[in-house]
């Protein structure tokens, strides 16, 4: 998503933050590179746990008590641009977030999915999970564009797009990479928002997976997604070489 200036701008917060305060900070670098032209930002970050829904989940007839019913039990809802579906975020889960303001010809959605997603395949690689794009059926926040490692869903990829008056397009581009929480824990919250909410949508634990599971018995002790943030960000500069 680099936009060919020299204002590619990349942020790491390694330490985990709460969801609230951490899309303050991403939204604050993404409007900066939707308001210069040619400028871009990277913000890669990890988080309390909660659940992050689109604005049509937000329409959905009992949000507000599904809301409420969720923050009680430790899991607050927020909602965001990008579209998709319901996808949790937590400790042992890695968040991407690119932004840039670029003429909107030449660009395409795939494209823009390929330009993230290629880095944090190559980050997994390294620990020697082999990924790919694909789609998995059955998994929360379903897209033909999901980081998809053994058959099952190991990260998910959305994006927005809004037009200016210049003919530019403000983009913006999401991922979340699931390091290390439990497939289980991440589908049930996802199923029991679309429960109380009123959605039709259900998803399956057997479709979702993490790098740790991934890993096996090779995985390295400790704190993995501190880990995968750390991976995935030398890839990125590697990437974008004027990235501060």
């Amino acid at each position: 998503m680099h936009g060919g200036g020299d204002d590619m701008r990349i942020v790491i917060a390694p330490d985990v933050r709460a969801v609230d305060a951490a899309m303050t900070e991403q939204q604050s670098l993404v409007e900066r590179a939707f308001a210069e032209p040619g400028a871009a930002a990277l913000f890669i970050w990890r988080a309390e746990q909660a659940l992050l829904v689109t604005r049509q989940d937000a329409r959905l007839p009992a949000f507000e008590r599904a809301a409420r019913v969720l923050e009680a039990e430790g899991w607050p809802v927020l909602v965001r641009t990008s579209g998709g579906g319901a996808f949790p975020v937590h400790p042992g889960t890695v968040q991407f977030a690119a932004a840039a303001r670029l003429p909107a010809a030449g660009r395409s959605i795939d494209a823009i999915y390929d330009a993230l997603g290629a880095p944090l395949i190559e980050a997994l690689a390294s620990f020697g999970v082999a990924a790919g794009l694909g789609e998995v059926a059955g998994a929360f926040c379903r897209g033909r564009h999901d980081i998809v490692a053994g058959g099952r869903k190991l990260g998910g990829l959305a994006q927005h797009w809004r037009s200016t008056n210049d003919g530019a397009a403000r983009i913006f581009a999401g991922a979340s990479v699931l390091a290390e929480e439990a497939a289980q824990n991440l589908t049930d919250v996802v199923n029991r928002f679309y429960t109380l909410a009123g959605g039709d949508f259900r998803c399956a634990a057997g479709t979702v997976t993490s790098l740790r599971r991934e890993l096996g018995a090779a995985a390295p002790t400790g704190d993995l997604a501190a880990a995968l943030l750390q991976r995935a960000a030398t890839v990125f500069r590697s990437h974008i070489p004027l990235a501060a």
